[in-house]
């Protein structure tokens, strides 16, 4: 990933585009399977628990198209489920 997806993705996954002073010292990030996704899904993130919610996709670039469609749909709002 080059930087601005780097960044479009920490957005994603916690809130923020940019860590704080002390970068990833300290934080917690989680990645999950989540069975209630499927294949189709995009991934869905919780910014307060820092936890990045996946489906189990059929391949690697299946997982990089959906991840990719995510922050470009997502990265930069919220969206209420």
């Amino acid at each position: 990933l080059g930087a601005e997806e780097r960044a479009a993705l920490l957005c994603f996954w916690t809130g923020a585009s940019t860590l704080g002073p002390s970068g990833f010292d300290g934080c917690e990030f989680r990645l999950t399977l989540a069975r209630h996704l499927t294949p189709e899904s995009l991934p869905e993130s919780q910014t307060c628990s820092r936890n990045l919610k996946l489906a189990q996709y059929r391949s690697y670039d299946e997982l990089r198209e959906k991840v990719g469609r995510a922050l470009e749909y997502g990265a930069h709002g919220f969206a209420f489920a």
